[in-house]
């Protein structure tokens, strides 16, 4: 992993007058708005494409109907599956593996999926490019790490997923389900009086997705409505931070909104935040 350090911009806005507690567990309003950008950047790279997240294992699943993105690796990424099908229960079962090094950013992620697919009144269908297929259920689990200049991550999770839909003749898959994600996590970061600390983190992730729609956009599989509801938990340097948040996806990216007037835009297919 690459250890580099990164300058934010410094933090500006203060929430309320008081020093005390927080519901976050910080001791002052400034550590309070950090955690929430901490908390919110560690979700951006849980959910994103291009961070190896959970819309990125919804592409794996989409784009090898039509060769869209995720049916090739690119660059310097090296990508790999084993199959296997079971019959009685209709169900493939996928060992996947991938790994994304784009010089300063990267993640390698190991996991297994399951996928049943279905025709319209649900029957068993056996390959996915099958013109009668309109669903499937997925799920997921992985172990992986991912690295950028603000940060060095290990994690691991799992996931449940239907997909409907799929090759109808309005565009777009509808798609709901859940995710949990546990995981470490060292932040690089440079304060505002220029001192640059790091602060390690000890996490766990859940997302519920509501009526995703994903369509295909530039050659990649994005979210154009629907929602994320999550819970952050965690511990940052001894310090128990909780967050509950809500992802709103449009036509145009999405936006994180941590609630308390804290919310940022989130670009779903690199996971950077605006503020």
């Amino acid at each position: 992993m690459k250890q580099l350090c990164f300058s934010l911009t410094a933090l500006a806005l203060l929430l309320g007058c008081g020093t005390g507690q927080g519901p976050l567990g910080a001791t002052d309003d400034g550590a309070h708005l950090e955690q929430s950008e901490d908390a919110a950047r560690i979700t951006a790279e849980a959910v994103a494409l291009d961070s190896g997240g959970l819309l990125e294992s919804l592409e794996q699943v989409l784009g090898v109907e039509d060769g869209a993105a995720g049916a090739q690796p690119a660059g310097k990424d090296r990508e790999s599956d084993e199959a296997q099908f079971d019959s009685t229960t209709c169900t493939w079962t996928i060992t996947h593996s991938r790994e994304a090094d784009h010089g300063e950013a990267g993640f390698s992620r190991s996991q297994t999926r399951t996928l049943h697919f279905m025709d319209e009144e649900g029957g068993c269908l056996v390959q996915r490019d099958d013109p009668n297929l309109r669903g499937l259920d997925l799920t997921r689990s992985y172990t992986g790490e991912s690295w950028s200049p603000r940060h060095e991550s290990s994690q691991s999770g799992q996931g449940a997923w239907t997909l409907r839909g799929i090759h109808d003749e309005t565009p777009g898959t509808l798609v709901n389900g859940s995710h949990q994600e546990e995981g470490e996590s060292l932040r690089h970061r440079r304060r505002p009086n220029g001192e640059i600390v790091d602060l390690s983190y000890s996490y766990s992730l859940s997302l519920t997705g509501s009526d995703l729609v994903i369509i295909l956009r530039n050659g990649r599989r994005v979210p154009v409505a629907g929602t994320l509801h999550g819970v952050f938990d965690a511990v940052r340097n001894g310090e128990e931070i909780h967050r509950e948040f809500t992802i709103v996806f449009g036509p145009r990216g999405a936006s994180l909104d941590l609630g308390e007037g804290e919310a940022y835009g989130l670009d779903p297919v690199s996971g950077e935040l605006t503020f």
